[in-house]
């Protein structure tokens, strides 16, 4: 990757989603994407063949992505989808070019033109359409106050509903993850650190819901259901289980059997679920 020259940034970017508190790492992401696209059209050797690429394009792939950035596939595409909504790239894909990432209107931006020529400063077109749509997936449907509620509980502690709290919980939802994939990493790291008094200190949202140590977390083999000495304490810690993911899931009993059934470490089956609801339901 070349090293010389240089960008135009213009301080409206402060302004932008990508400046806010919580995305520190998609403005370097972003910033990336600027800064390894071509500043003027050239030709590219991709899978065999010679294919021309435009000002502001480059040629890569979600895999390349993840592996430059350091992230899980699903995580750099969700920022690209994100992108996408706010109208800053564009991308197309083929079995002869490969992925083709484009940020748009890169030449009215980055080209080098007299004062009296330059456009309205904008570090890229932001204003779109899809505004409303972005700041809604950006502010998740979800009840903080119940949520900490949870986490308090499962953890021991007295976290309140802050405004830190809630950008941490945000964040992780906007990479992609869902309400069970947080409530899981609680629930696995309070097994694993209540009772332990270095490892105590801990268990707060700052940590479990850090960008650097969540995707790490979530992977973590299950401790929350051991194997118990007696069938009345196996199916008592089941139950514990299946009502703290009803709970987070607002009682969604497909979205919570999905959760089992992708999760081999928990002996949870759908019928486990069936059978509590059908037991519990008022």
């Amino acid at each position: 990757m070349a090293d010389e020259g240089w960008i135009k940034v213009y301080r409206s970017i402060r302004s932008n989603w990508l400046w806010e508190e919580g995305n520190e790492r998609y403005l370097k992401w972003w910033l990336d994407i600027l800064l390894m696209v071509n500043h003027k059209p050239k030709k590219a050797f991709v899978k065999g063949h010679l294919v021309e690429v435009g000002t502001g394009e480059k040629v890569t792939s979600i895999v390349k992505l993840s592996e430059r950035w350091g992230v899980d596939r699903k995580v750099a595409r969700r920022f690209l989808e994100l992108l996408e909504q706010d109208d800053m790239i564009s991308r197309s894909s083929s079995v002869k070019n490969g992925t083709r990432l484009k940020v748009n209107n890169y030449a009215d931006y980055q080209a080098f033109k007299s004062e009296k020529e330059q456009v309205s400063p904008h570090v890229t077109p932001q204003v779109s359409p899809h505004k409303q749509e972005l700041k809604e997936y950006k502010e998740p449907i979800v009840d903080f106050g119940k949520f900490m509620e949870f986490f308090n509980r499962q953890t021991g502690k007295h976290f309140r509903n802050v405004e830190t709290n809630r950008k941490l919980i945000c964040a992780r939802l906007n990479d992609g993850y869902s309400k069970s994939d947080l409530a899981k990493v609680v629930n696995k790291k309070a097994a694993q650190w209540k009772n332990d008094p270095k490892m105590n200190q801990y268990l707060r949202p700052s940590t479990l819901f850090a960008p650097t140590h969540f995707e790490n977390y979530l992977n973590e083999p299950d401790e929350r259901i051991a194997k118990p000495s007696s069938t009345s304490t196996v199916e008592s810690t089941k139950d514990d289980a299946i009502q703290e993911a009803l709970e987070m899931s607002g009682w969604d009993v497909e979205s919570v059997i999905n959760q089992f059934e992708s999760d081999p470490d928990v002996p949870i089956t759908r019928e486990d679920i069936e059978q509590y609801v059908q037991r519990n339901r008022h």
